[in-house]
């Protein structure tokens, strides 16, 4: 089992810096009833270039996003929306420092439109799911293919 805080008790931290950081942000608190899958929060983060919509999956430490997890996030990334999975406090502190970043006026590169970010402290294999998809922030780790993830091309 994961060590550290609850997911729930991460979710407490980052929304009430979230509330100082974003304009809006949206987080279903029972997701029972909602497609599986779907990520944690829906922010709307000003950036020098405009508004931009970030999809954030928060995973305690040590966690692991489901398959439909690792779905949306890929789709929502190649739509051209933000899409990152955090874990733990490290998790937490890297998608901080990235919205107080994007206040300061950092631009966000075009090569990170398109790719999951994943940062914080994730299962060490979380980062295969991604494959060549990912962008890893603060962290390096082989890229090895899972073809079992990913998702199926038409015609195959």
């Amino acid at each position: 089992m994961p060590a550290g805080p609850l997911e729930a008790e991460l979710a407490a931290d980052l929304e009430l810096m979230l509330r100082e950081l974003v304009p809006r942000f949206y987080h279903t608190h029972d997701s029972r009833r909602s497609v599986a899958g779907f990520p944690d929060y829906c922010l709307v983060v000003n950036t020098p270039s405009g508004p931009q919509l970030l999809f954030l999956e928060l995973k305690r430490e040590g966690g692991r996003p489901t398959p439909e997890q690792v779905g949306w996030l890929r789709s929502l990334a190649q739509a051209g929306a933000l899409a990152m999975l955090a874990g733990g406090r490290a998790g937490v502190a890297a998608v901080v420092r990235f919205l107080e970043e994007l206040r300061k006026g950092r631009r966000i590169s075009p090569a990170a439109l398109g790719r999951v970010w994943c940062v914080g402290d994730l299962s060490p294999n979380v980062r295969r799911l991604f494959d060549d998809d990912t962008a890893v922030v603060g962290s390096t780790s082989s890229r090895r293919p899972r073809p079992d993830i990913r998702p199926r091309r038409r015609g195959s």
